[in-house]
């Protein structure tokens, strides 16, 4: 290895350190794209995960749902919204509000030809297009994205500026204590780059200039008489670990 080469790779592991992401410093990371299509060179949204997708984070739209109901509010940005199955009930239960979902590619041609609502925009969060309209949401959803990136500060970054005045951020990632125990130092989903646990996530979104305003735990898939929560509820049960894995933040830019 050149002298150059050195340099990179030590620059490399300086700009992913665990620490800056509020990780413990011998936590491992997966500092792989394995859910970028411009990356892997394959459509990450396969039949199986198309599926899938409406039982995924289904509680979180669910929050998400009775949050904008209560709130009176008006506009709901989805940051990693992906085929987007989720916002079909927040539009039939929410006719007025304005919906806006941004993603790579192959999921936002998706959504543009499977539904006659709402907004629907390619971009990077971590390399993003500067060319887009304005937009604001009065509620921006990032589900379970903030573990797939490799710079998460950046993916906050964008957030942020997608939030309106007053406006509320709900953040969801997989709880790494609540999954696997207190132990493990390395995510078991090889697509994950990190995981946290709820005190590091916490901490780390408030040392991004966010106010976590609630934090609490659910499942990850739609609970019920369904093949997909019992898997996930037998394996977690069996091995010990609690069956709520997702946690939640609703927070404010602070």
């Amino acid at each position: 290895m050149s002298a150059n080469q050195k340099k990179e790779q030590n620059e490399d592991l300086e700009n992913h350190d665990p620490v800056k992401y509020g990780l413990p410093a011998d936590y491992k990371q997966n500092l792989v794209l394995d859910t970028m299509d411009t990356v892997t060179g394959r459509n990450y949204w396969t039949e199986k995960r198309l599926q899938a997708s409406y039982s995924y984070q289904y509680p979180v739209y669910e929050y998400a749902r009775r949050f904008i109901q209560k709130n009176g509010l008006k506009t709901l940005v989805d940051v990693g919204c992906g085929p987007a199955t989720k916002m079909i009930d927040i539009h039939n239960h929410c006719k007025d509000v304005k919906i806006i979902g941004i993603d790579q590619e192959s999921p936002i041609e998706l959504c543009k030809e499977r539904y006659d609502f709402g907004e629907w925009y390619v971009d990077d969060f971590e390399n993003p297009r500067t060319d887009l309209p304005e937009i604001k949401g009065d509620l921006v959803v990032c589900a379970d994205v903030i573990e797939h990136v490799l710079n998460p500060g950046k993916l906050l970054d964008y957030i942020r500026n997608h939030v309106a005045p007053g406006g509320h951020v709900l953040l969801s990632t997989p709880d790494r204590m609540t999954l696997y125990g207190p132990d493990m130092m390395v995510s078991g989903n090889v697509s994950h780059v990190r995981e946290w646990t709820a005190q590091e996530f916490k901490t780390y979104l408030e040392s991004q200039g966010f106010e976590v305003l609630e934090q609490f735990h659910t499942y990850p898939v739609r609970p019920g008489p369904n093949i997909m929560f019992l898997k996930k509820f037998l394996y977690q049960s069996l091995n010990g670990h609690g069956v709520k894995t997702n946690q939640v933040c609703l927070a404010k830019v602070a």
